[in-house]
């Protein structure tokens, strides 16, 4: 828990100064939702996000398979198949 702190000071917070709390914690939670979870590699984790670890786990608990190549992947799940990118992680194509 102390290195997510100490990395959340280094990376975001040092030398910033908030006009108030409510502005700090939106911008802390944007942080962590957007760059901490999604794009930041976790050494604990095997140099993975965790966000991949995550939906990882959820794959392999559901029937569903995952195959990525760099930043696209395809899910599979039955008859269904979607196709995106890791740029816009809320951008899908589904046939």
């Amino acid at each position: 828990m102390e290195s997510f702190f100490k990395t959340l000071k280094v990376e975001r917070t040092h030398r910033l100064r908030y006009d108030t709390r409510a502005i700090a914690k939106l911008d802390i939670v944007n942080w962590i939702e957007g760059f901490y979870n999604h794009r930041r590699m976790h050494s604990s984790i095997g140099y993975k996000t965790p966000a991949a670890v995550e939906s990882n786990l959820m794959v392999s608990q559901s029937g569903v398979r995952r195959f990525e190549a760099g930043s696209l992947f395809l899910v599979e799940y039955g008859s269904i198949a979607c196709t995106g990118g890791a740029a816009n992680r809320h951008s899908y194509m589904c046939w």
